[in-house]
């Protein structure tokens, strides 16, 4: 697969939250979006899409992105 070699939007990483921001800017309309993942698209799961828990929880930011 030959991947192309430049793009207006890149998203580095291809788990749950770049494949949630990549869908989310193409529902805006924005239509030059990569998203790069070094194996399969989420293929390994993002750690703070598990839920609240553990430290990450006690990080008033971290919380609002797992909310």
């Amino acid at each position: 697969m030959t991947l192309p070699s430049q793009a207006r939007i890149v998203v580095i990483g291809g788990g749950a939250v770049g494949c949630s921001i990549a869908y989310h800017l193409g529902k805006l309309g924005q239509r030059d979006v990569l998203v790069l993942e070094k194996s399969g698209l989420t293929h390994g799961s993002t750690w703070s899409c598990r839920g609240p828990g553990g430290p990450a929880a006690q990080q008033a930011q971290l919380t609002r992105l797992m909310q």
